[in-house]
């Protein structure tokens, strides 16, 4: 079985071609491929499907084996993939667009666009994904929270103040300033696993990040990824800190975005209420399996 493996900003991911071909157990698959020392090594495994709803599907297994509803770095990814291997041909779309590209998640369809290098138009400079619009209900049986918005939370032994936003997938945000500790010394193992698996709020588990503001057009994060831990980086859990950060007052909604694999540039545009994620994808290798 051939595979691809590729990242962005360090968020890496195993790719297989399904159009064709069935995979009976990935999540299975996903927990033997992504261990780092006795398989391929990656923060996941993503499938690329065919859909009867727009140009492709993707499913995306965590290396724990269970599915995640999105990814904002797989998605980058899956469209330099389609692109680098002729497969936009097979798309559902206007064929003369051949830098756009819709694929299917369990989050909904998310609308991707390939930016060229303006001076090598068939080198991808950057890919821009269409997020869509956050959403900061807190939906949870037996708990009389509507929004978690700079919300109090004890959690054992600590209290944590938390903000609660979904882009697809659900998020916990934290901002170092009530930690009180610099980013580079927060425990996100420790803090990330303790919220993570608090089954009270979070019977589904939860992604954590930690945000230090730098200005209103600059933050710096980690993310604890649920069912991955620390990754270098998290293409929701930047769309979802702009969000935090922005019915926080804290920054403005283009926003440039450092995590410890690099950068995704955030535009929260007014008109559409809509996240537009703009950030690198790259090749690391192809192999058989």
């Amino acid at each position: 079985m051939r595979f691809t493996k590729m990242h962005g900003c360090g968020n890496d991911y195993i790719y297989i071609d399904c159009l064709e071909n069935k995979i009976d157990h990935p999540g299975e698959l996903a927990v033997e491929l992504s261990d780092r020392h006795f398989g391929v090594g990656s923060d996941g495994l993503v499938l690329v499907l065919p859909s009867s709803v727009t140009d492709f599907k993707m499913r995306i297994f965590n290396p724990d084996g269970s599915e995640a509803e999105c990814c904002g770095s797989a998605l980058r990814c899956f469209a330099k993939y389609v692109y680098d291997n002729n497969l936009l041909s097979l798309s559902k779309t206007d064929k003369t667009q051949n830098n756009k590209v819709g694929i299917e998640t369990l989050a909904g369809i998310r609308n991707v666009k390939i930016n060229f290098d303006r001076y090598h138009r068939e080198k991808i400079d950057s890919i821009t994904v269409n997020m869509g619009s956050p959403s900061f209900d807190f939906v949870r049986m037996n708990k009389d929270i509507e929004k978690m918005i700079d919300y109090e939370v004890s959690i054992g032994e600590n209290l944590y103040r938390l903000t609660y936003v979904s882009v697809g997938n659900p998020h916990v945000v934290i901002f170092t300033k009530d930690l009180k500790q610099n980013l580079a010394k927060v425990n996100v193992k420790k803090i990330g696993q303790e919220i993570e698996n608090y089954s009270e709020l979070f019977p589904n588990k939860v992604n954590v990040e930690f945000v230090e503001i730098i200005d209103k057009n600059h933050i710096n994060m980690r993310v604890w990824e649920r069912g991955a831990g620390e990754t270098l980086s998290c293409g929701t859990g930047t769309c979802a800190v702009v969000a935090a950060s922005v019915i926080n007052s804290l920054c403005d909604r283009k926003v440039t975005v450092k995590s410890p694999g690099g950068e995704l540039n955030i535009d929260y545009k007014m008109d559409d209420n809509s996240l537009y994620m703009t950030g690198q994808a790259v090749k690391v290798f192809d192999g058989n399996i």
